[in-house]
Order: structure tokens, then C-alpha cells, then sequence
């Protein structure tokens, strides 16, 4: 099969074919022991894939990264270096449409940000809760999409004491998140958090949905708007599974 599998991608291919033919050309190298060049193509294979992995019984199965996270760590890389090679490939933030669920690689540093009311939101203090985060900005289409039903989530949770609920906000000029949350009637928690997202992920595609257990582990990661059905019964569920068992 050697032969077929170093072809030239043919110039009509879609992208599950590229994907494909990327993924073949990794694990052939792979075998061929030229690991640098297994890496090249497994990139290339998750940047052109049209689907994103499903959950199958409460789990993500994702056969593509995992081949691929493992020569990463069989060459010796570190997961904070993974996360930075396997990051968009831009440094500034960028929108996405599609939703996809995906395990963090990194852990979530402590935080001390200021909401628009010049409240201090610290990470430690939130100990206990299971936490969602929305990273949004004013100009990113897909957030303005998202953003009803983000506030509709957070009406349902705002008086339960084992959740909490925040945005992180993004934008380079903060002067248009008031203006723009008081014209659209929202009332969920709006932290400033321009730089600290900027310095913690090498290139941001907004919307995103950070789910944090109640020991602060950063647990999953929702990339783009899904627009399921009913949006905030799906996060509420995402967030009660996270939620440790009680032990009986």
C-alpha cells in the first residue's frame, strides 16, 4: 500500500478524505520510524477533519488524537507543550461555529479578574463549585449567538450554591462590553480577562465553554457554539457529570 499512501492528494479530495489521507501518512512514517514527520501529518490530519469526535458512553472517543498524543509523549513532550503544537494557528483570537467537546491538556492557573462592577472573582474562592466559564467577545458572531442562551443557563443556576456560572471577556477595547451587555439585557458575570486568556492559550477560538469541577480541575472544553435544542439543559448536564459521586 506504500505506493497508494504516498500519492499526491488528489486536488478534489474533501476534507474527511484529506483528514484521511494525512492520518495514513502519519501512521506509514510511524512505522518508518520518521516520528517528526509522523507529527507533521497527524497535525495536518486534525486541522483538515470536517467532524469532531461524539461522546459514546459518557466518554469522548477520539482514535485520531490519541494515536497522535501518544508518539507526542513516546518523543518526550510535555502536555504544556502539546497543547501549544496542537493549538490554532494564529495568535490572536479567531471565531468558530462548530461546537465540540474536548479534553483540556493543560491545568487552569489561579486567577484574580474584576467583573464590570469591579468585583474581584478569584479561582480559590469558587472551591467547591462546579464552574462553567464562557470566553465571548462583542464582535465574535457565533458568541452573539450564543450569548441568549448562555444567560438563560445562567438565570436557571444563579441561586444554587454547588454552581457558578461566569464569562471571561475578551475584547481589546473594554469599553463596548458594558454598553454592549446593558443593551442586551444580560446579567450573567462579565470578568475582564483580555490578557489572562491571551497569555494562557496560544490562539483562541471563540465561543468557548470551560467546565471546572468542584477541586478546580479544568475538566473539558466546548470549542465553538453547538446550538443544541435546548442549550442550557445540555450544559446543566455536562455540568452535573462532572459533579463527583456521593458515596453512599
Amino acid at each position: 500500500l506504500r505506493k497508494q499512501i504516498e500519492a499526491e492528494l488528489p486536488t478534489d479530495s474533501k476534507n474527511s478524505n484529506e483528514s484521511r489521507y494525512w492520518r495514513n501518512r502519519a501512521l506509514l512514517a510511524q512505522l518508518d520510524k520518521r516520528n517528526a514527520d509522523a507529527l507533521t501529518y497527524f497535525q495536518k490530519a486534525l486541522r483538515a477533519r470536517p467532524d469532531e469526535p461524539k461522546m459514546r458512553q459518557g466518554k469522548l472517543e477520539d482514535p485520531l488524537m490519541d494515536e497522535t498524543k501518544a508518539l507526542w509523549q513516546e518523543m518526550g513532550g510535555t502536555e504544556t507543550a502539546f497543547a501549544l503544537w496542537n493549538a490554532p494557528p494564529t495568535g490572536t483570537a479567531s471565531e468558530t461555529k462548530q461546537g465540540r467537546w474536548t479534553k483540556p491538556t493543560i491545568d487552569l492557573p489561579s486567577f484574580e479578574l474584576s467583573d464590570l462592577s469591579g468585583k474581584t472573582w478569584r479561582l480559590k474562592s469558587l472551591e467547591g463549585k462546579t464552574i462553567m466559564i464562557n470566553l465571548w467577545a462583542t464582535w465574535c458572531g457565533p458568541c452573539k449567538a450564543e450569548l441568549p442562551e448562555f444567560q438563560k443557563l445562567y438565570e436557571k443556576v444563579k441561586e444554587r450554591t454547588d454552581v457558578q456560572v461566569i464569562s471571561f471577556n475578551i475584547d481589546d477595547e473594554l469599553g463596548l462590553v458594558a454598553p454592549f451587555m446593558k443593551e442586551n439585557g444580560y446579567t450573567f458575570p462579565a470578568l475582564l480577562a483580555h490578557d489572562f486568556t491571551i497569555k494562557l492559550l496560544d490562539g483562541i477560538a471563540i465561543p468557548q465553554n470551560w467546565v471546572i469541577d468542584s477541586q478546580g480541575k479544568w475538566r473539558w472544553t466546548q470549542l465553538g457554539y453547538g446550538a443544541e435544542p435546548d442549550w442550557p439543559a445540555e450544559m446543566i448536564k455536562r455540568l452535573e457529570t462532572t459533579k463527583p459521586e456521593v458515596s453512599r
